[in-house]
This record gives structure tokens, C-alpha cells and sequence, in this order.
């Protein structure tokens, strides 16, 4: 089946499709690094909640758990009440490998900042602490921007976040 499946990407690589399944044999075969690649392969802004969790085991199980939160805020999108905090998320960035200096620019929703500058306080990391309130006080980050301000700017954060979190995981 992988090799069908990476013939016909092949053929049309294009195709968003075939890279997501490919990206969800890789996922059944524990192959967390491919699984992810696939799927960002085409940058794709549009997720399913679906693929998006599956990312987030993936980077979980890769231990890039700041990366896994920051992808987590695509899942609330603009209705907070869809997604929600994942505490398992949130506990193994405290507990496990801290928060990583790569991903933090790419926090966009003022409750993971306002939590992520929680965590960095409570495990000292100042320097952490003071990036993450630099990026607070970014104009792009004001709440009173308009709504359409706002959107662009969260785009371009998605964006780029899924463009170097695709690179980065090329050389792990």
C-alpha cells in the first residue's frame, strides 16, 4: 500500500489528498516524523481537527512539546470553546522538556502566552519569561486591533509556524 500511495503522490504531487494518507499510514506504523512531514508537506492552513491531533501525538512523541501547544491553538481557531487547553499537553511542557525558544514566537492566542509566561515563571526560565512578554507587547498582539488586523496577522503566524516547524523537522 506505501508504495502505491507514494506512486501516485509521484504522479500528482500535488495532491493533498495522498500526501494525508500517506501522512496516516505513516501515523498507524508509529513513524511519528513522516506522518508529520506528509501532511505539512503542502502547508496546508486548512486542518482538520482530526489531522491536527494526530500532529500533535506526533510532535509529542518526537518531544517537541511546545511546538504540539502552539499547533494546538489552530484547533480553538476563532470559537475558544472548541478546543480548550490540553492539560496533557501543558504538563508535558512543564514537566518534560520545557519550553523550546524556536516555537514561542508563534503563540498568537493571549491565553497560551499568558499561561506559557506562567510556566516559565514557575520554572525560573527568566530570559524565557521576558521573550514571551516582548511578544506580548508587539503591536500585532493588541487586542483592540481590528478583527481583520488580527486575522491577517494569526494567519501569517500559522503560516510561518507550519513552514518552520516542516523545516525543522527535516533535519531531526
Amino acid at each position: 500500500m506505501d508504495r502505491l500511495v507514494s506512486r501516485v503522490i509521484q504522479l500528482d504531487p500535488q495532491d493533498v489528498m495522498f500526501d494525508a494518507l500517506m501522512g496516516d499510514l505513516y501515523y498507524d506504523r508509529a513513524k511519528y516524523k513522516e506522518c508529520v512531514l506528509h501532511v505539512l508537506k503542502n502547508k496546508p492552513i486548512v486542518f482538520s481537527d482530526v489531522v491536527l491531533k494526530k500532529c500533535m501525538n506526533c510532535l509529542e512523541a518526537l518531544g517537541q512539546h511546545t511546538a504540539s501547544v502552539a499547533m494546538h491553538q489552530i484547533t480553538v481557531g476563532d470559537d475558544p470553546s472548541s478546543g480548550g487547553f490540553d492539560k496533557k499537553v501543558f504538563n508535558n511542557v512543564n514537566h518534560l522538556n520545557g519550553l523550546q525558544d524556536e516555537w514561542l514566537p508563534y503563540f498568537w492566542d493571549m491565553c497560551y502566552v499568558e499561561l506559557l509566561i506562567h510556566v516559565a515563571h514557575q520554572r525560573g526560565e527568566v530570559e524565557k519569561e521576558r521573550m514571551l512578554l516582548s511578544h506580548l507587547q508587539r503591536n500585532e498582539m493588541n487586542m483592540n486591533n481590528s478583527a481583520a488586523l488580527r486575522k491577517q496577522f494569526t494567519e501569517s503566524l500559522k503560516e510561518e509556524f507550519i513552514e518552520k516547524l516542516y523545516l525543522r523537522l527535516l533535519i531531526l
